[in-house]
């Protein structure tokens, strides 16, 4: 419980912070707190829900149209068992079922050894760990085995529940984007017993500062027509700050045509079918020729389609 509090005590400073601008102070506080404790009331928001959506700027028949993280997961529950979500939660299990799609090298690293990392960094000295456990890009850092002695960089690893993961090279269009990143597009899907139903996509792009492009990290996101695959809004990041152009490399967002969309259409179409799940966010990078799986999410994390000025989708997943 004392951990609970704590952490929620952090999400309101942060909230408050960096959401809504404003200094911390007590009285603050206390007015934050009611206003989420009504909206929790009303809505059964969660407090990130309460930031994320900026529902301090919000009506409260704006908010009603909006899902939020409690409703997608009984939505979720509708089209997979709780168990099954859990346990495809893991970035290695599911690695495991979509191993075909991956089209990359990786290791786990639970089961290195010595051997088979320096055979690894030889082939690619420069990689990305990720924690099994995280999500949001948390934790996700790039390494480069050639700024480090080697047995270092093992042992720092070793003992860790993760992914040794090869660096994509994204389609061109993409890398004069945001070339620090590898920017996806998050497309969500039902599956429906062979049919596979396309919800919503949203293009994901780094800041120009950070090797993730994740939403919670830093990253920002732009709604995209799921028939042509063009990006239809101006993007936004974590904190309701909306972009025309790329603030790192000056590139216009809206109206950008997405590469190869009717290849990454297909793509996530054969994922789908071979997946466990039947609900999923799929991240996709698409390369000069071809599309890679980055992660099959369960539940999605229906922040990106709903944050990026679309407004609420809770109509949507009714129908």
């Amino acid at each position: 419980m004392k951990e609970k509090l704590k952490r929620f005590n952090d999400k309101l400073n942060w909230g408050i912070s960096n959401h809504c601008n404003e200094e911390v102070t007590v009285l603050l506080k206390l007015k934050y707190l009611v206003l989420i404790t009504i909206d929790y009331i009303r809505l059964n928001i969660t407090i990130t829900d309460y930031f994320d959506f900026r529902f301090f700027e919000k009506t409260y028949n704006e908010k009603k149209e909006y899902l939020t993280s409690k409703e997608a997961l009984r939505y979720a529950i509708k089209f997979d068992s709780l168990e099954k979500i859990w346990k495809n939660k893991s970035k290695t299990d599911m690695y495991k079922q979509l191993a075909v799609f991956l089209k990359r090298d990786q290791l786990e690293t639970k089961d290195l050894n010595y051997g088979m990392f320096c055979d690894y960094v030889k082939k690619h000295p420069i990689f990305l760990y990720k924690p099994d456990d995280q999500e949001g890009g948390i934790g996700i850092q790039l390494v480069n085995s050639k700024s480090e002695e080697v047995n270092d960089l093992y042992e720092s690893l070793k003992d860790k529940n993760g992914i040794i993961d090869e660096v994509i090279s994204q389609h061109p269009i993409l890398q004069l984007l945001s070339p620090g990143s590898v920017n996806t597009v998050r497309v969500f899907t039902l599956k429906c017993k062979s049919e596979i139903i396309y919800i919503a996509a949203a293009l994901r792009m780094g800041n120009g500062k950070s090797v993730i492009d994740n939403f919670t990290s830093g990253g920002m996101v732009a709604g995209v027509d799921i028939e042509k695959g063009i990006v239809i809004e101006d993007a936004v990041d974590a904190f309701g700050k909306k972009y025309t152009s790329h603030p790192y490399t000056g590139v216009k967002i809206r109206g950008l045509e997405i590469p190869n969309w009717k290849c990454l259409k297909e793509f996530v179409n054969s994922c789908a079918q071979k997946y466990d799940l039947n609900y999923v966010a799929w991240d996709i990078a698409i390369r000069e020729n071809d599309c890679v799986l980055i992660e099959a999410n369960p539940c999605g994390g229906v922040h990106i389609i709903q944050t990026p000025g679309v407004g609420g989708r809770k109509k949507q997943y009714k129908k």
